[in-house]
C-alpha cells in the first residue's frame, strides 16, 4: 500500500476529514487536533500500522507511525488541500534525482546488495566497499556516513531519508 492510500485510510479511521482540525508531525509521530474525538477510531488505526496512540489533550493527540510519518502527513495535508506540506517534503523528481546520485556514489546499482532504511538512516549492504565514491557522497546532502563493516555502510541523511530510500529502491 502507498502512502496516499493509507494516508486516506488514516483520515476514515480518524472520522474524515473534517474531523481534521490541524495535522503536524515529529520524527515518529503524527500530531493531530481533532473536532470530534468520539469519531476516531482506534481499532482501525491499530490496525493500519500505528505502534499506538498517546492523547495529550481534550481533542489532541498523537499516533506513533514511525520513520514514514512525513510521507503520510504530506499525503494528508493533499487530502485535505491545505497546501502544507512538512519542511523536508520536496517533489517526487526532487528524490528521484537524489536517489540517482546516491547510487551513483555508491558504485551503481548492481553494487547494492540491500537498501534499507531507519528514522535517519539509509543503511547499505555493499557488494564491493572498493566501488563506492566517498568523495562523491560527501557532496550529497547528508550529515555523514558511517562503516559498519566491510559490507555495511549506514549514510546519515534525516528525516527525508524514507522517501530517498523507496525511490533507491525503485531504481535499483
Amino acid at each position: 500500500m502507498g502512502y496516499f492510500e493509507l494516508a486516506k485510510d488514516y483520515v476514515e479511521a480518524l472520522g474524515g476529514l473534517d474531523n481534521i482540525k490541524t495535522i503536524d508531525n515529529c520524527i515518529t509521530r503524527l500530531r493531530l487536533e481533532m473536532v470530534d474525538m468520539t469519531k476516531v477510531d482506534d481499532d482501525k488505526i491499530i490496525a493500519l500500522g500505528s505502534k499506538g496512540t498517546v492523547y495529550v489533550g481534550q481533542n489532541k493527540f498523537h499516533l506513533i507511525i514511525g520513520a514514514n510519518v512525513v510521507c503520510i502527513a504530506d499525503e494528508m495535508h493533499n487530502l485535505k488541500g491545505d497546501g502544507a506540506l512538512t519542511t523536508v517534503a520536496k517533489n517526487s523528481e526532487d528524490y528521484n534525482k537524489t536517489a540517482k546520485e546516491y547510487i551513483q556514489a555508491l558504485g551503481g546499482a548492481e553494487n547494492l546488495e540491500k537498501i534499507d532504511n531507519c528514522i535517519t538512516r539509509l543503511r547499505l549492504t555493499i557488494k564491493d566497499m572498493s566501488k563506492v565514491n566517498e568523495s562523491d557522497l560527501e557532496k550529497l546532502d547528508n550529515k555523514g556516513v558511517v562503516h559498519k563493516s566491510d559490507k555495511e555502510l549506514h549514510v546519515v541523511i534525516g528525516l527525508k531519508v524514507t522517501s530517498i530510500a523507496d525511490e533507491m529502491r525503485s531504481i535499483a
